[in-house]
C-alpha cells in the first residue's frame, strides 16, 4: 500500500479540496466531484446530469474538443467522466509533472462549457445510441429493470442515462440551468492523489475554482421515506426470445456513512462476491445450474443496494431461483463459520492493499470520502474496522435485508408468468 498523508481544506466558497500525498508515486490523479446526479434530476429532466457529463468534453470558449483531449493525451494522460445516482465525476489520471496542466483542463470544462446547438444535437443521438446499445444486452437491460423494481416511484428507480422521451425534449438551456445551479461551490469537491503537497494542491484549486458562485447544496427525496411494502412493481420482466433467463435481485443496505458497511462488504464476500462464495458454490460448482452468479454492494448517501445476478438455462431457472433463496434463508438462519469469516476478512483486506496501489483509486478513496460529509479515512483504521466485524454482525444484517419488504426482482427472458419470487423468502 502506498505511504500516504490525507489533508482536507474548505475554500470560502464552499468547495471542499481532499488530498493524498503520496510522495513516491510517478503520477498524480484528480476529479472534481459534483455532488448531484441522476437522483436530483426533476422527472422530465431525467437525463440531464449524464447529458452534462457528455457536453463538458465538447469544447469550451479556450479548448476545442481535440484540444481537450490532446492536452491530457499528449503527455500520456487520461481524461474521463462518469455519472452516478447521487454524484458525478471528472477526473484525469497523468505524470506528476503536469499536475497544474490537469487542472486546468478540467476546471475549464467544468466552468465554461460552451453547450453549442450542433455538438448538443450530435451528442443526443450518440446518447440515443448508448441506450440502445444496453437495452441490446440482455443483462445490462436487467440493471434498468432492477433499479425500478426495487426503488419504485423514487427518482433512483430511473435510468442514469434518461429515457428516448426525456432527450427528445431537452434542450441547451436545460443543460445550462443544471450546470448554474449545481456547478457551485457548496456542490463541488476536489479530489487529488499523488506526489503534490497539499498546500499546493490548495493553492491550484482557489486559483482556478475559488471564484465559483457559493450557491447550494444539491438535494433529493431521501429513500427512507419510500413505501417498502412487496406488490406488483416490484418484480419487473421483459420478454424475449432467449435461450437463457438473465434473472437479478436486489436489498436495500446501508448507506456510505452507515457502520453496518463494513459487516455489509463481509457479507457480500459470503454470499456472492467470489468463486468461493456460497451462491457460485451451491450453483455452479455443485449443480451446474448457471454459469455466472455474482452478487456485488453499492452505496449512496442516505442508502445502498446489494444485487445478485445470473444467467439460466430456462429450463434450470425455477430450481436454481430456489437455490438462491435458500442460500439467503441459510445466511439469515445459521451462522457464519470461523473459517469462512477468516477467509471473507483475508479477500476484504486483500483486495483493498492491492487496490489502494493505484494513484486513481487512492483520488477515489478521497472523493468519495468526502462525499460521505466526513474526514478523509485512514485506510489501515478501515481495515481495522473491518477485522472487528464479527459472525453475528453478518447474520443481523443479512435478518434485516432479506427479506421481502426490502426486495427487487427482474428478469428477461421467455415464460417468465411461470416464475413466482414473492413467497421464496417467506
Amino acid at each position: 500500500m502506498l505511504d500516504s498523508t490525507y489533508q482536507t481544506t474548505t475554500l470560502s466558497n464552499g468547495l471542499v479540496v481532499g488530498s493524498a500525498y503520496l510522495p513516491n508515486a510517478l503520477s498524480v490523479a484528480a476529479g472534481i466531484w459534483c455532488r448531484a446526479g441522476s437522483r436530483h434530476e426533476r422527472a422530465a429532466e431525467n437525463g440531464v446530469a449524464h447529458f452534462v457529463e457528455h457536453m463538458v468534453f465538447k469544447g469550451t470558449k479556450r479548448r476545442s474538443a481535440r484540444r481537450i483531449s490532446m492536452d491530457i493525451e499528449g503527455v500520456g494522460g487520461e481524461l474521463n467522466a462518469f455519472t452516478a445516482e447521487d454524484h458525478t465525476c471528472y477526473h484525469v489520471w497523468l505524470p506528476a509533472r503536469w499536475f497544474a496542466r490537469g487542472m486546468r483542463v478540467l476546471s475549464d470544462m467544468y466552468c465554461n462549457a460552451e453547450l453549442k446547438e450542433r455538438a448538443f444535437e450530435n451528442e443526443r443521438e450518440v446518447i440515443f445510441e448508448e441506450i440502445e446499445m444496453y437495452r441490446e444486452n440482455p443483462g445490462q437491460h436487467l440493471e434498468d429493470l432492477l433499479s425500478r423494481a426495487l426503488w419504485r416511484k423514487h427518482a433512483l428507480a430511473r435510468p442514469i442515462t434518461g429515457t428516448e422521451k426525456t432527450l427528445t425534449a431537452m434542450t441547451p438551456e436545460v443543460l445550462s440551468k443544471w450546470i448554474a445551479e449545481r456547478h457551485v461551490g457548496a456542490n463541488t469537491l476536489v479530489a487529488v492523489a499523488g506526489p503534490v503537497p497539499h498546500n499546493e494542491v490548495v493553492a491550484q484549486i482557489e486559483a482556478l475554482l475559488g471564484q465559483l458562485p457559493v450557491g447550494r447544496r444539491a438535494t433529493a427525496k431521501k429513500v427512507k421515506s419510500l413505501d417498502a411494502t412487496w406488490g406488483e412493481d416490484a418484480w419487473q420482466t421483459e420478454q424475449r426470445d432467449l435461450a437463457q433467463l438473465h434473472a437479478g435481485l436486489a436489498f436495500r443496505g446501508p448507506s456510505r456513512s452507515d457502520e453496518k458497511r463494513f459487516a455489509f462488504k463481509l457479507l457480500n464476500v459470503v454470499l456472492g462476491e467470489t468463486m468461493g462464495s456460497r451462491l457460485f458454490q451451491a450453483l455452479r460448482e455443485r449443480r451446474a445450474a448457471c454459469y455466472h452468479v455474482q452478487s456485488g454492494v453499492e452505496v449512496f448517501g442516505d442508502a445502498g443496494v446489494l444485487d445478485i445476478y445470473t444467467g439460466l438455462d430456462r429450463s434450470k431457472a425455477e430450481g436454481a431461483l430456489d437455490l438462491l433463496f435458500g442460500e439467503l434463508k441459510k445466511l439469515r438462519s445459521g451462522v457464519v463459520s470461523a473459517a469462512e469469516l477468516k477467509d471473507a476478512r483475508e479477500y476484504v483486506l486483500g483486495s483493498q492493499q492491492l487496490w489502494f496501489e493505484s494513484v486513481s483509486n487512492q483520488m477515489s478513496w478521497v472523493g468519495e470520502s468526502l462525499l460521505a460529509g466526513r474526514n478523509i479515512a485512514d485506510p489501515v483504521e478501515s481495515q481495522e474496522r473491518v477485522k472487528q466485524v464479527t459472525a453475528a454482525e453478518i447474520r443481523s444484517l443479512a435478518r434485516e435485508l432479506f427479506q421481502n419488504s426490502r426486495l427487487g426482482g427482474a428478469a428477461v427472458g421467455s415464460d417468465l408468468e411461470a416464475i413466482d419470487v414473492s413467497a421464496l423468502l417467506k
